[in-house]
């Protein structure tokens, strides 16, 4: 079980069983055991908050609250946050084996995105640079 805060400061509860799994499916058509689903909801933001939401969706009912209002408490550091949780909770849901392979897949993932993210500063930082010594010059 994992735990991430909305915008509002709302707890949220993660937790992957095979009833969670069966919700997502019925309310987004995801169906998350497939192989190219987390990999798409990696790079889908709308679709994770709404695989993220129906996760959540009991509790959310409880406290109604609906998708839309879900929807509007999650953006910037606080979908960070959710997609972290839901990736370990979503490691954790596999047997060890299984378990420990996604876990090196998800770290190895986590390496290359944070050289890409480090590659594309150093380049950002370089044009910024060039522009404020053709700025001066002139």
């Amino acid at each position: 079980m994992q735990i991430f805060k909305d915008n509002k400061g709302r707890e949220w509860v993660v937790e992957i069983t095979v009833s969670t799994i069966n919700r997502i499916k019925d309310l987004t058509g995801v169906n998350i055991l497939e192989t190219d689903a987390i990999k798409t909801l990696g790079g889908d933001i709308l679709q994770l908050v709404n695989v993220l939401y129906a996760i959540v969706q009991p509790q959310a009912m409880k406290d109604g609250i609906t998708d839309e209002q879900f929807g509007e408490a999650l953006g910037g550091d606080s979908i960070d946050a959710a997609s972290e949780a839901f990736m370990t909770e979503y490691v954790g849901f596999f047997p060890r084996r299984k378990r420990s392979l996604l876990q090196t897949a998800l770290d190895k993932q986590r390496e290359i995105e944070g050289r890409a993210m480090d590659a594309i500063k150093a380049k950002l930082d370089k044009a910024v640079e060039l522009q404020l010594e053709q700025l001066l010059a002139d």
